[in-house]
């Protein structure tokens, strides 16, 4: 049986590191018929990870992220 929630980290503000925030119960959603689950024990961050938050990286884009 496939679990329904996970661990998500996502941004909220743009206040940098703070504006990072864990959501321990976050909602997988319900797997469609050509869809698959992943289960992974490690992740990493990368340059790009770190710099959003921070709004210290260009983006075509800001509003996906939610800035404005």
């Amino acid at each position: 049986m496939a679990p329904t929630n996970n661990k998500q980290w996502t941004i909220e503000g743009k206040d940098g590191f703070d504006s990072l925030k864990l959501n321990d119960k976050a909602e997988i959603p319900i797997l469609g018929e050509k869809d698959v689950l992943v289960n992974f024990h490690y992740a990493s961050l990368n340059y790009r990870d770190l710099a959003i938050p921070k709004v210290n990286f260009p983006l075509s884009n800001n509003c996906a992220l939610g800035f404005r």
